[in-house]
């Protein structure tokens, strides 16, 4: 079972509705380190965090309408310039609701999970490029699966050289790392408001 398969089961209902995600992608970064310049966009959110984000998007196939957001800062000088740890919460459409979290300050963690009324997804770890285990439970199944290595670079030059060559589109065209930007806009504004921030569909 892939990625997309597990796509796949939350989308054609073998989850039963889907309930909760929970995604977390955690690592500890020293200096000297890009990641923690905000003058180059440095910070978790961005980096590792997006990751949890995406998931989130993809396997509910919606948009988040409502984000709730808190960060922590520590006294610490590899965080003067961003967040150590970012802890966020979305809400899609359809009900289901999506705790997130990052950190540049926590022992390796990555990993998701959904949940939904008739069964689970989960991943742990999640993504790397490799060592990665897949569990699954839909009635009456249950399932633990090893995801073949993959790489993942050469694989997405091949499919950009046959979009190119082929005049394809993408599977994964630019709108989407826009609606990922626009949802870490929203998490941002919410750090600094500690206000729930609305999304526009």
């Amino acid at each position: 079972m892939s990625h997309s398969e597990g796509v796949e089961l939350c989308r054609n209902g073998q989850l039963g509705e889907l309930r909760s995600i929970s995604a977390s992608n955690c690592q500890v970064v020293q200096p000297p380190n890009i990641r923690l310049s905000r003058d180059l966009a440095g910070g978790p959110l961005g980096d590792v965090g997006v990751y949890c984000l995406n998931a989130a998007r993809y396997f509910t196939g919606e948009e988040p309408v409502e984000v709730t957001a808190m960060s922590h800062q520590p006294d610490d000088p590899r965080f003067r310039e961003v967040p150590a740890s970012v802890a966020w919460t979305m809400r899609f459409p359809s009900g289901v609701i999506a705790n997130c979290d990052c950190s540049f300050d926590a022992a390796e963690s990555r990993r998701y999970r959904v949940q939904g009324s008739k069964g689970y997804l989960e991943l742990d770890p999640a993504y790397s490029y490799r060592g990665l285990e897949l569990r699954t439970m839909h009635s009456p199944q249950k399932a633990a699966l090893q995801l073949d290595p993959v790489n993942h670079f050469a694989a997405e030059m091949d499919h950009f050289s046959e979009c190119i060559l082929q005049n394809k589109d993408p599977l994964t065209p630019s709108e989407e790392g826009l609606a990922d930007m626009r949802v870490i806009a929203a998490i941002e504004e919410a750090t600094r408001s500690a206000r729930a921030v609305k999304l526009n569909s």
